[in-house]
């Protein structure tokens, strides 16, 4: 009996505390507080969804105030406490984007490459380091990760096909208007 009594105490307080985590949740979404509220989830509610979703919350909006290091280091946060592989995935590809956005193409590899994608998102991962091999001028990595990038999307009839055909299509121009129509086109990424 005493099992029983134990184990109703546990998923009790485990529910509270996940009904707590989507309070504050619920007020970092409608409220002139929410950098606090999403503080609050990362210290507190770490073991849960909503710290991740927080600091992918405070990344997003760093990235709309141009502070990319900022972002950076919100993405990061997730990368190193989320115990959820798709909140990981997330935030690396994230973060190896705004890399990439700001010129710092090897970096984006490398936080790809430390990224476990187990299939989940392998098709994004490889147009993103794509993107990363076209600022490097190495055209014929980033050939061979779209093209790959292209085999996942067409497998899961994904309307991303379209425009890594584009890329691929130009792939072959030079490395400047290659990089522009690359920075353009993962835009829709």
């Amino acid at each position: 009996f005493s099992f029983f009594g134990i184990k109703n105490w546990h998923e009790t307080k485990q529910n509270n505390h996940l009904e707590r985590a989507s309070q504050v949740y619920f007020q970092m979404l409608s409220s002139e507080q929410g950098e606090l509220s999403a503080e609050l989830l990362k210290n507190n509610y770490a073991d849960t969804v909503y710290g991740a979703v927080a600091a992918l919350w405070l990344a997003r909006k760093a990235v709309d105030e141009s502070d990319y290091d900022k972002a950076i280091l919100e993405l990061e946060w997730v990368q190193a406490n989320s115990a959820d592989l798709v909140w990981k995935n997330i935030a690396a590809m994230r973060q190896a984007r705004i890399l990439n956005s700001l010129s710092r193409y090897d970096e984006a590899l490398v936080v790809l490459a430390e990224q476990n994608f187990m299939g989940l998102f392998d098709d994004a991962a490889k147009a993103i380091s794509g993107a990363s091999y076209v600022g490097l001028g190495d055209l014929s990595s980033a050939e061979a990760d779209y093209e790959q990038a292209l085999s996942l999307y067409m497998q899961l009839d994904a309307p991303q096909e379209v425009w890594l055909l584009e890329i691929l299509n130009n792939i072959g121009v030079s490395r400047s208007d290659a990089l522009e129509v690359n920075q353009s086109l993962e835009a829709q990424l």
